[in-house]
Protein backbone atom coordinates (compact mmCIF):
# COMPACT_ATOMS: atom_id res chain seq x y z
CA UNK A 1 0.00 0.00 0.00
CA UNK A 2 2.71 2.62 0.88
CA UNK A 3 4.59 1.63 -2.79
CA UNK A 4 2.24 3.72 -4.89
CA UNK A 5 1.56 0.85 -7.09
CA UNK A 6 -0.81 -0.03 -9.89
CA UNK A 7 -2.83 -3.55 -10.58
CA UNK A 8 -5.55 -3.76 -12.88
CA UNK A 9 -7.85 -6.30 -12.20
CA UNK A 10 -11.02 -7.58 -14.13
CA UNK A 11 -13.34 -8.56 -11.43
CA UNK A 12 -14.38 -7.84 -8.02
CA UNK A 13 -13.35 -10.93 -6.66
CA UNK A 14 -10.12 -10.66 -7.78
CA UNK A 15 -9.99 -6.89 -6.24
CA UNK A 16 -10.88 -8.33 -3.42
CA UNK A 17 -7.72 -11.23 -3.23
CA UNK A 18 -5.80 -8.70 -3.98
CA UNK A 19 -7.10 -6.10 -1.44
CA UNK A 20 -6.32 -9.11 1.03
CA UNK A 21 -3.68 -9.60 -0.27
CA UNK A 22 -2.04 -6.23 0.79
CA UNK A 23 -3.45 -6.47 4.30
CA UNK A 24 -1.58 -9.63 5.08
CA UNK A 25 1.49 -7.88 3.84
CA UNK A 26 0.76 -4.80 5.95
CA UNK A 27 -0.46 -7.17 9.21
CA UNK A 28 2.89 -9.32 8.81
CA UNK A 29 4.88 -5.68 8.64
CA UNK A 30 3.41 -4.92 11.88
CA UNK A 31 3.69 -7.92 13.22
CA UNK A 32 7.75 -7.59 13.10
CA UNK A 33 7.59 -3.80 13.88
CA UNK A 34 5.84 -5.38 17.22
CA UNK A 35 9.16 -8.02 17.69
CA UNK A 36 11.88 -5.40 17.41
CA UNK A 37 10.55 -3.28 20.61
CA UNK A 38 10.92 -3.28 23.96
CA UNK A 39 10.34 -6.73 25.88
CA UNK A 40 7.57 -5.93 28.46
CA UNK A 41 7.92 -5.99 31.83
Amino acid sequence: MDKDKTISFRSVWEMIKLIASALDTVSGQEENEEEKGWPEA
